[in-house]
């Protein structure tokens, strides 16, 4: 059942990753920010962007790192870009449509 479900479990797991490490930014940069003004709504705002440019890079990189061997090709040993950029095509459509 392990393998079956294999590719769900990494994605899944990446996710959590990309999220916990999102969420402890956000926190450092709230009170972090709380030093300098108390502005609540700058603060907010201040903190989902951290929390974005946080939590997409850290997902790409895990996600790019568990499927590696899908993006070379085993004959030449060089990256496929156009399996990378489907790739990608698919997960920002994904997160389009969970945020609808």
């Amino acid at each position: 059942m392990l393998t079956k479900y294999r590719k769900v479990i990494l994605f899944n797991k990446n996710l959590l990753i990309s999220g916990i490490i999102s969420f402890l930014a956000g926190a450092l940069a709230t009170q972090s920010y709380t030093l300098f003004d108390r502005n609540n709504m700058s603060n907010a705002i201040i903190t989902l962007r951290i929390g974005y440019c946080v939590y997409i890079p850290v997902f790409a990189f895990l996600f790019y790192r568990d499927n590696k061997s899908r993006y070379i090709d085993p004959l030449t040993g060089k990256k496929n870009s156009k399996i990378i950029r489907e790739d990608i095509m698919k997960l920002s459509l994904e997160t389009s449509l969970i945020r609808n």
